[in-house]
């Protein structure tokens, strides 16, 4: 392993991120109903595509399960799966709110 990726993945480093991702989450989360309520449809498929892609731009750091080694990161790998179903739900919420009513 090249001597980038070692400090990247490094605990204090990885701690910190997985405590900004879980501040991050939560904002996006509960800025989800004002979207719906104040957006357009396309800001509001934005959005949800945000909320898809914000998961699976970090996944390549936890496929390894080495790297979770704390419970902190542990929950965080586990909040990437909810927040990708949540941004897909999201997606096909507003999608059945615009088309079928």
């Amino acid at each position: 392993m090249n001597s980038n990726l070692k400090r990247l993945i490094n605990p204090k480093f990885m701690k910190s991120f997985a405590i900004m991702y879980l501040v991050g989450v939560t904002m996006m989360i509960l800025f989800s109903p004002v979207i719906l309520t104040m957006a357009h449809f396309y800001e509001q498929i934005g959005y949800g595509i945000l909320l898809v892609l914000l998961p699976l731009g970090w996944f390549h750091i936890f496929f390894n399960k080495d790297y979770a080694t704390t419970r902190l990161l542990k929950l965080t790998d586990t909040l990437h799966f909810v927040v990708l179903a949540y941004g897909i739900l999201y997606i096909a919420f507003v999608l059945s709110i615009n088309f079928l009513f």
